[in-house]
């Protein structure tokens, strides 16, 4: 999976349990986006790989074009948790979630097609079955991992639309939102430190470096 192990735990206070979890799912997209940039920079290797078993280099090329959905959709979902911060609507706020178990779960299944693992292993079964090459059994393989690609990067384009706002009114209005987030965001782990409402000391530096990584930079929202 892209994406960071550990949950802060909150063992009392209800609005600071909440923000940790925001906090969390934030991190977690955070750390998944820099992972699939890396994997990104990483895939020739496995574009080699795929080569040496008969796959043109376009038609290898498929894999950098999913890793690159993969964090697209990794950083449109870190942001769908700061939007949906702030929805009050319990009506919103159901058809929202709903986008992002959506979103979520295609990421993660293109992840599992994608990884060198995966790929590696697909390839080792396809060889063991085959008394000739495997270029069909790939090709099958590829126009699976592009459909896959296509829906997500269709669902993360859906999701986005939610909050991504067209006028200029609205594009301010939306960025100081975020703004807000991202101070309360800090503001609510500084005084969870104090009071000692968050469990360890561990999990105050998980929560405080994904508070840094909201207030460095959103990148492209």
């Amino acid at each position: 999976m892209y994406g960071v192990a550990g949950a802060p735990h909150c063992r009392r206070h209800p609005a600071q349990a909440r923000t940790a979890f925001y906090e969390l799912r934030f991190a977690n997209h955070s750390g998944g986006e820099t992972l699939a940039r890396q994997h990104l920079a990483a895939a020739g290797k496995d574009e080699d790989l795929l080569m040496s078993f008969g796959l043109t280099n376009m038609q290898a090329s498929f894999l950098k074009e999913a890793i690159a959905v993969i964090a697209a959709g990794r950083h449109a979902a870190k942001w769908t948790y700061v939007h949906a911060f702030f929805i009050t609507d319990p009506r919103e706020q159901a058809l929202f979630q709903d986008m992002q178990a959506r979103l979520e779960h295609n990421l993660e299944q293109l992840h599992g097609m994608v990884n060198s693992k995966a790929l590696q292993a697909f390839i080792a079964k396809s060889s063991e079955g085959s008394i000739g090459t495997i270029v069909g059994d790939m090709l099958m393989r590829r126009q699976t991992i592009m459909d896959f690609a296509r829906a997500t990067q269709q669902v993360s384009t859906a999701v986005g639309c939610q909050w991504q706002q067209p006028t200029s009114n609205q594009w301010l209005t939306h960025h100081l939102l975020l703004a807000s987030a991202r101070l309360q965001f800090t503001t609510n782990i500084l005084e969870a430190c104090e009071t000692g409402l968050l469990g360890t000391a561990a999990d105050v530096d998980a929560s405080s470096a994904a508070a840094g990584a909201a207030s460095g930079g959103s990148g492209t929202v």
